[in-house]
């Protein structure tokens, strides 16, 4: 993701380095960066921060460190990863019912795109243009009952994400909580 996304080159790196929310550490890697080989990989920029991050510390940087307020190697290091890795919701997609998708197979009210599940092991091949709409759904249904096909999900444009739906979520829900059921049986059952 490093790599990709290029976090550690211009004008990233600035909005990178600010997110440590330690203007000396932040002046510290720049330093360090500019005096470093110009065709540095992404990966050796991240272990010139990391270094710098986790570097032992002066009595004087320990000194302030240890002050309230200024953040530990630790909690940059937790911030940053929070800040990028983990997914970006507004505050609206947190609190009106209208913009966040709970459930799967319910409708985007303004795109009627179907929230289908997303395998986790293909996540890299989800394509949100491809989703089904409810007006495809709707069409596809109309065709089989007109051709007198079976009703009902099967044979139809939502099998494959049904299928998904039971293989990467209900069937490992059901599996955890008979294993969950079982142990407690167990241990119920001893004297």
């Amino acid at each position: 993701l490093l790599v990709e996304q290029e976090w550690l080159e211009p004008p990233q790196l600035d909005k990178f380095l600010d997110m440590m929310g330690d203007e000396d550490l932040k002046e510290e890697i720049l330093e360090k960066l500019n005096r470093g080989k110009k065709s540095a990989t992404q990966m050796e920029k991240w272990e010139v921060v990391l270094g710098k991050i986790e570097k032992p510390m002066n009595e004087e940087t320990r000194k302030k460190r240890g002050k309230k307020g200024t953040p530990t190697a630790q909690d940059i290091l937790m911030h940053l990863h929070f800040k990028l890795l983990y997914p970006r919701l507004d505050i609206n997609v947190s609190k009106m019912m209208n913009h966040l998708l709970k459930s799967p197979f319910c409708v985007h009210p303004k795109t009627h795109r179907i929230c289908i599940p997303i395998d986790p092991e293909k996540l890299d091949k989800f394509d949100p243009t491809e989703v089904p709409s409810l007006e495809d759904a709707l069409r596809d249904l109309d065709t089989k009952a007109a051709s007198n096909a079976k009703q009902g999900y099967t044979n139809s444009l939502l099998d494959d994400h049904i299928l998904t739906f039971r293989n990467s979520f209900l069937k490992p829900l059901v599996a955890e909580s008979m294993a969950k059921r079982r142990q407690d049986n167990d241990s119920t059952m001893q004297f």
